[in-house]
């Protein structure tokens, strides 16, 4: 909602700069609450809200938590789930190069996953596809920035 509703009002270089913002910090977000050992229930894009987007510091909200939890070590498919459900979002603007900033944003806040990294990401991507396919859709292939 954030880039539709105020993407068209912006320059390219400023919806280059929202899209980056935004990829990496929600990235954080996620990578911050599995190292912590939380996993959130239906992490899709309609739970996370962004309060205070022009300054600073925008903040997450995180929505749904009914089904939240919090383990000391997360099991992977919990984890993986958490990913394909925020890698499930279709927008002309969100393509690869958006994506691959989330995940590389995620790792940073979570090492432990830095040994699997390649495999995880192309658990996601794979699970993602099918996901979507099963809906009639496809992800964005070309590079968006």
């Amino acid at each position: 909602s954030l880039l539709k509703e105020r993407g068209g009002a912006l320059s390219s270089s400023e919806t280059l700069n929202m899209r980056t913002r935004v990829s990496s910090m929600l990235g954080c977000l996620v990578g911050r609450l599995h190292s912590q050992g939380i996993v959130h229930g239906d992490l899709r894009l309609g739970n996370i809200l962004i309060k205070g987007w022009g300054g600073d510091a925008p903040a997450f909200y995180l929505i749904d938590n009914e089904r939240n939890a919090c383990f000391k070590k997360i099991p992977m498919n919990l984890i993986v789930k958490n990913l394909v459900q925020v890698n499930m979002v279709l927008a002309p603007c969100v393509g690869p190069a958006v994506r691959m900033r989330f995940f590389r944003a995620y790792i940073r806040e979570f090492p432990l996953m830095y040994a699997n990294k390649k495999a995880l990401a192309k658990e996601v991507s794979l699970i993602t596809e099918r996901r979507l396919r099963k809906k009639g859709r496809e992800l964005v292939r070309k590079k968006s920035d």
